[in-house]
């Protein structure tokens, strides 16, 4: 612990110089010293010491209302020493209140004790209130609620997020402030488990009335407190990972995403189609897999350049979502080929969505440049499970049927499984 940093106030040179020698066998640090209470407050009020050590009988001021000013306005922990511990002289003792008295006669021992138990309480009181302005400013929502699911504290970011004062959610339930159904819901399961002894993590997204739509990642822990008034309690710490989120999602859209097209790539597209073929096998459902090809695509890219050709390919892919359903998926599987996952379709359906897939390229034109093109596809398809139960079979399928496609004249679409 470091050492008190002291002033000390005697107009008794023997009395200062003994204080002196104490305060240098002890290694406490001197900052200063006076002979009457109006130095002695100048002193305190310039060099801010751990405490003040004063005599009571001073000239210009005595030590009792020196004491008076140095706590009450200057807020250092002042020690009073005094021969008389009786009647005034006790009543005055009273009415200044310091921290502590020395009587005199006095020894080493006993200033020692008198020194570190003030210094050690003050450095308590203001580790305590440096702890209290962390908390209170941290950059994370931080509140503690006792085992009636009341807020006990809830620290400024706490109260930014919900727009409220600290007045408004200190002493009301959490079921007040998010309501009924999001605490029994989703709230006091994890309040609950903390308060039998258990941390509780996990990330959400919420929206907030003053700080709106935040990722936060939220910790649920075990309080409690032998001497206070919250004997059970849980500490919830919310951390504001909102950029990070963001982040993360924009780093796994660009390695999921065609750079050219900003539609899936292949990898995120066979992602898609192994995660499908899973839920139609568990749940016992069909789908088609459509492998698509640009008809000519090398005679654009020949005859009008490279940056057309790329105009082209962003026209397919446009089109391609255009015209598929919502629950569809369609992806960039190699430089001119495309793919497409159409989940839960029954034979009827599917020739009648396969003809308006093929007539919606015939019926649209590209333009680019003062160009207009009429591009066609060739579509081939496989069916699960008509075609196979992996993916190397429906795949295989889709490619064969897609040559058969190409094979036949191109601008049409061939079923391999019909």
């Amino acid at each position: 612990m470091p050492y008190p940093r002291i002033v000390i106030a005697d107009d008794s040179k023997l009395c200062s110089n003994i204080l002196k020698k104490y305060i240098d066998e002890l290694g406490y640090i001197l900052l200063g010293d006076a002979t009457n209470g109006i130095d002695a407050i100048k002193l305190a009020e310039k060099l801010n010491p751990s405490l003040v050590i004063l005599d009571v009988y001073m000239p210009k001021m005595n030590g009792y209302e020196a004491c008076e000013i140095i706590q009450n306005q200057l807020n250092i922990p002042t020690i009073l020493m005094t021969g008389f511990t009786e009647g005034t002289s006790l009543d005055n003792i009273v009415k200044a209140a310091p921290s502590g008295i020395i009587i005199k006669p006095y020894n080493l021992f006993q200033f020692k004790s008198t020194v570190d138990l003030i210094y050690s309480k003050e450095k308590s009181q203001i580790d305590l209130a440096r702890y209290k302005r962390i908390v209170q400013k941290a950059p994370m929502l931080f509140s503690l609620i006792d085992d009636n699911y009341k807020y006990v504290l809830a620290n400024d970011f706490y109260c930014k997020a919900f727009a409220k004062t600290e007045q408004e959610i200190v002493g009301k339930t959490i079921s007040e402030l998010f309501g009924e159904n999001v605490f029994n819901s989703i709230m006091k399961k994890h309040i609950d488990s903390a308060l039998s002894g258990k941390q509780y993590k996990y990330e959400s997204w919420f929206d907030f009335k003053g700080t709106g739509r935040r990722y936060m990642s939220v910790t649920y822990s075990p309080f409690s407190e032998k001497r206070g008034e919250v004997p059970r309690g849980v500490v919830v710490f919310s951390s504001d990972s909102t950029k990070l989120k963001l982040s993360e999602e924009k780093l796994e859209k660009l390695s999921s995403t065609d750079q050219l097209t900003s539609i899936n790539n292949r990898r995120k597209f066979m992602d898609i189609l192994q995660n499908e073929l899973e839920r139609a096998k568990r749940f016992k459902h069909t789908f088609l897999l459509l492998s698509i090809d640009i008809d000519s695509f090398k005679s654009i890219n020949d005859t009008y350049g490279h940056p057309v050709g790329d105009q082209a390919l962003i026209y397919v892919a446009n089109l391609l979502n255009k015209s598929l359903r919502q629950v569809d998926t369609v992806g960039r599987v190699g430089g001119e080929e495309f793919g497409a996952i159409i989940p839960e379709i029954n034979d009827q359906y599917s020739t009648s969505f396969l003809d308006r897939l093929i007539n919606s390229f015939n019926t649209n034109q590209f333009t680019s440049n003062n160009i207009n093109l009429k591009i066609t596809v060739s579509i081939g398809v496989s069916r699960f499970p008509d075609c196979g139960s992996n993916l190397e079979d429906l795949l295989n399928k889709a490619d064969e049927a897609l040559y058969r496609a190409k094979h036949n004249g191109k601008n049409q679409y061939f079923v391999y499984c019909s």
